[in-house]
């Protein structure tokens, strides 16, 4: 899981760079269609503050059921779990992203399927991809391809599942700077496994073991004194 999750981030971090990448001028007809970015006009897609009102909440409920339906307790979450991000500063355009939520949750890809159905699907977000990956892991991608953004996941049958999603950069009304916590979804922050160091891999001692002396003996044998 680990390693599919670090082959996913490879292509996230490109995505997420085109998607932040708004140095174009937005007000212009036809500006700001990149990846992930929807094929709608900058100021024709849907705002900011209407993903956070009708997307985030059915986003809310795809977390709420995958949790139930796994019988987790929390996701562990690598990052943030929520922010809004300045992507075009002459209109003041936000996106919102998510970081990476991790469960321990065993469900079939049909069973996955079937809940994004009756959350995400329902809010613009449409299956792009499923197909099955290297080491039994099924990927999904869900996008909105008129507004831009998506979400993407990763599901092994026992390590678990893996997902991250975001708005694409959108017109924005109100200017916030923070989204408000995702209601309902419990987190706990990722933390690093600690490595312990082998035996052998341990710096030898650089001190003399007791009761041997610090300068050879070699080098006083055979000297006397004047």
């Amino acid at each position: 899981m680990r390693a599919a999750r670090a082959q996913r981030w490879l292509i996230l971090a490109l995505i997420l760079g085109l998607t932040a990448g708004c140095t174009e001028d937005m007000s212009k007809p036809g500006a700001g269609q990149l990846f992930g970015q929807g094929s709608k006009d900058y100021w024709d897609r849907q705002t900011i503050e209407d993903y956070q009102r009708k997307t985030v909440p059915a986003i809310e409920e795809f977390m709420r059921r995958l949790l139930a339906a796994s019988n987790g307790q929390h996701y562990t979450v690598d990052g943030d779990a929520n922010d809004l991000y300045l992507c075009e500063t002459k209109t003041g355009g936000r996106e919102y992203r998510s970081g990476v939520f991790d469960v321990q949750a065993s469900l079939s890809p049909a069973k996955i399927r079937a809940i994004a159905k009756e959350t995400i699907e329902r809010v613009g977000l449409k299956i792009e991809r499923q197909d099955e990956e290297r080491d039994n892991v099924t990927g999904f991608s869900w996008s909105d391809f008129e507004n831009g953004g998506f979400l993407m996941l990763n599901a092994h049958p026992t390590k678990g599942i893996s997902f991250n999603f975001t708005s694409g950069c959108r017109p924005s009304t109100s200017k916030n700077a923070y989204p408000p916590p995702l209601k309902g979804v419990p987190t706990v922050p990722f933390t690093p496994a600690q490595e312990t160091p082998s035996p052998s891999a341990a710096s030898p001692s650089t001190q003399p073991p007791t009761g041997t002396p610090s300068s050879p003996t070699s080098a006083s044998a055979g000297t006397s004194a004047p």
